[in-house]
């Protein structure tokens, strides 16, 4: 029987999984919505297909804390 998943573990998880199959995890950053609406959701697939994590980010009206690249993609 496979071990179940701690709610709120699963990032830790995937992290560790794939140190120990000697690579790295692949955490993929993207901005809600980008680059339009209507295309997300299939960037967001592409990417999922790539990456072991995806963190989706929410584009916010000051992004000065963020790097240029997320502050041109919100």
């Amino acid at each position: 029987m496979p071990a179940q998943s701690v709610p709120g573990n699963q990032i830790s998880e995937t992290i560790r999984a794939a140190k120990s199959k000697g690579s790295p995890a692949i955490v993929a950053y993207i901005t809600a919505g980008f680059p339009k609406r209507e295309v997300f959701a299939k960037l967001l697939g592409e990417v999922a297909a790539a990456a072991d994590v995806i963190e989706i980010g929410v584009p916010f009206s000051d992004p000065m804390a963020d790097g240029t690249t997320i502050q041109r993609s919100s």
